[in-house]
């Protein structure tokens, strides 16, 4: 009998991605976008793209760690294997 294995995400993993993404967006937006200050926040089409680049990196996160529990499914398998 084949038995299938799910990957799981808990919201812990997925809030502390989020939380990453947005410091790491801020830190780009403090550097970037207003010469070294938060007068970007006045703006909402700044807020738009602030979403845009936490969502990216998020999304990029995930791709990563999904990437991660493809391959040692994978090698746990060849080493199986062998």
């Amino acid at each position: 009998m084949k038995t299938t294995s799910h990957f799981y995400l808990s919201d812990k993993s997925v809030i502390n991605m989020l939380i990453i993404s947005s410091v790491i967006t801020l830190f780009l937006f403090f550097i970037d976008e207003s010469a070294f200050n938060y007068n970007w926040m006045h703006y909402f089409w700044n807020w738009i793209l602030f979403v845009i680049y936490v969502l990216i990196l998020t999304f990029i996160q995930l791709l990563v760690w999904l990437i991660s529990k493809v391959f040692s499914k994978v090698l746990a398998a060849v080493k199986k294997e062998n």
